[in-house]
């Protein structure tokens, strides 16, 4: 077949160019950084493609090897920024810390790495409301408008009351957002309500735990960070706090990766808005490491007593908080926790989550065998099952309750 020498010099002249090119693009891929092809989340949401991944660091204390490198692998395996847990078998409390608390600063999380752990917050604010209740401040039956001097009433049910003990188990009507600051009339007007009968429907409410906060401020005089560490944190000799300013220590403050995460900054930036005014505290903002928070669910799960033998609430008080108050298709609602019988196979325990800022956090406790949960996580984007416990979570709990606490009763 006849070909032109036209066609022959233009198929020349091409393939010395593809040479060339391809050539070419293969000395700038060698010559491109390794670092390159990482990604780093920081704790604003902006990405950074320049930084080397970090060298990976974990650390366990109470656990054997073999179960500390199985809890490695499972956080590894998500590829977290960071991940801390802390478990509490009978008295004794263990520890495992994955990643880093400040990837910038190459700061590994530590046992006393503090996080802001979202809506574990909740609990704590419905602890410290029992332990209001014990000295007589409020009673968790009576009618709100009491404590905030004004009647707060759900305009489609303005015959019916709401109590705190309402409040507590997100079947006070209350709507699922609110007003940063409380203000003459909030609590009466129609905006702040759904349209169900007070006590009759739970619907998951953070206004309702901010209000609290709010409310033992006016009743007591007293800021509601100052009451936690009075009723709770100093008898349990835990430094945590609402306000990151008001903690003891600060050096130690993990930042929050992932979309929407805060920096150390960002958590330094927030203030108190006044006594008795601030809705903003109960439903996420508290600082915490898992190992102090685990301390708290120790007294849940010791009639109220600290793994010493010391009480901080009553034992009267911890029965009412773990009571069931409300029936859910698939859980039961107790003051602060659902009771759940499907996260761990065979057991019934307490259980929430949180999720706020780049934080997915966990904790299960059951007060019959004494054992108790928390892990905290960040810079992990993977969806909730459908228990609503965040798989990383979900998967670590599951692991400690089934091997590091087997044959535990």
């Amino acid at each position: 077949m006849y070909v032109s020498k036209k066609i022959v010099s233009l198929c020349v002249v091409a393939a010395l160019l593809f040479t060339a090119l391809f050539a070419g693009c293969a000395r700038r891929k060698e010559e491109a950084p390794e670092a390159a092809a990482y990604e780093r989340t920081d704790g604003t949401g902006s990405v950074s493609s320049k930084e080397a991944p970090l060298p990976q660091t974990h650390t366990y204390s109470g656990f054997t090897e073999e179960e500390g490198e199985r809890y490695n692998e499972i956080a590894e395996n998500y590829g977290a920024a960071a991940v801390q847990m802390a478990v509490l078998d009978g008295n004794d409390i263990k520890t495992f810390c994955w990643g880093y608390a400040d990837k910038a600063e190459r700061r590994p999380v530590t046992d006393d790495t503090k996080y802001r752990v979202a809506s574990l917050s909740k609990l704590v604010v419905a602890s410290t409301v029992m332990a209001a209740a014990e000295r007589g401040y409020i009673n968790v039956n009576e009618d709100i408008s009491v404590y905030f001097g004004e009647e707060c009433r759900n305009p489609s049910y303005s015959d019916t009351v709401i109590t705190p003990s309402m409040v507590m188990t997100h079947t006070s009507s209350l709507d699922t957002s609110g007003d940063s600051v409380y203000y003459s009339g909030l609590l009466s007007s129609r905006r702040s309500y759904l349209r169900s009968m007070p006590g009759t429907q739970y619907v998951y409410s953070n206004f309702g735990y901010c209000l609290l906060p709010c409310m033992l401020e006016r009743v007591t005089g007293a800021a509601f960070n100052d009451l936690v560490k009075e009723y709770l944190f100093s008898p349990l000799g835990i430094d945590a706090s609402y306000v990151y300013n008001e903690l003891e220590d600060t050096s130690d403050v993990g930042v929050l990766y992932g979309s929407g995460g805060l920096s150390i900054e960002e958590l330094s930036s927030f203030h108190s808005r006044g006594l008795g005014e601030d809705l903003t505290l109960g439903a996420g903002n508290l600082i915490i490491s898992a190992k102090d928070y685990v301390k708290l669910l120790g007294l849940l799960t010791h009639e109220g007593k600290d793994v010493d033998g010391e009480a901080v609430l009553s034992a009267e008080t911890v029965e009412e908080m773990l009571t069931s108050r409300v029936s859910e298709s698939g859980f039961d609602v107790a003051y602060g926790s659902q009771i759940q019988t499907d996260v761990i196979e065979g057991q019934t325990v307490y259980v929430h989550t949180g999720s706020a800022y780049g934080m997915y956090s966990a904790y299960v406790f059951d007060p019959v065998s004494k054992r108790a949960v928390v892990v905290l996580t960040t810079g992990e984007e993977r969806l909730a099952d459908d228990n609503g416990v965040y798989a990383l979570c979900l998967e670590l709990i599951r692991e400690v309750w089934n091997s590091g606490m087997a044959g535990k009763t």
